[in-house]
């Protein structure tokens, strides 16, 4: 695996990617991504991530995740962003948290998802609160549900999953939900 030792070589590959408007080549994705994990130079770590969030990549939702996972509070940020930058991954990104079921992957992307143009996800939230089985999955669309959702199909897809689950931290996390809903509601 290539590493870089200065600048120059990186600004080589980031005036590449930039020429090609797509990377075909997964192997330029993965390597950097692999290199932004273990680099240790918070000015090397920002022009990877310059580099990544110009490359477009069908493997690129598969490889945020790590950022997302990662115990780096400056990484997960960067997922966030990358998120942020390449709207139609996140999409794809969300869907795959939500269906890993056997990973604790620290849901920190609120934020990116609070944007106007991720309105869309509301629609993935009620999917995963209707037909998931696992109750902490569905506890995990319903708070984000209720941070980004507006109507009241929103608001009772939410009350129905209290006949699925019924835990006392589920019922916490439905009526926090419900509350905001009925805030921007109220608001609006």
């Amino acid at each position: 695996m290539q590493y870089f030792q200065n600048f120059d070589k990186l600004t080589i590959l980031r005036k590449n990617d930039k020429n090609m408007n797509n990377c075909s080549n997964t192997f330029s994705l993965k390597m950097l991504m692999n290199r932004l994990l273990t680099e240790e130079s918070k000015k090397l770590e920002k022009l990877i991530f310059e580099s990544i969030a110009e490359i477009r990549d069908e493997n690129f939702a598969n490889l945020v995740v790590e950022l997302l996972e990662s115990n780096d509070a400056f990484l997960r940020d960067a997922g966030r962003e990358l998120l942020a930058a390449n709207s139609n991954s996140a999409l794809k990104i969300f869907k795959k948290i939500f269906s890993d079921f056997e990973k604790n992957i620290s849901l920190t992307i609120e934020n990116t998802f609070r944007k106007e143009q991720f309105r869309n996800v509301a629609m993935i939230l009620r999917e995963v609160i209707e037909h998931n089985k696992v109750e902490n999955v569905v506890a995990v669309a319903v708070e984000y549900l209720g941070k980004i959702g507006k109507s009241k199909e929103d608001k009772n897809i939410i009350k129905r999953t209290l006949s699925r689950f019924s835990s006392p931290f589920f019922k916490y996390i439905t009526e926090i939900a419900l509350k905001n809903l009925n805030y921007y509601n109220e608001v609006n």
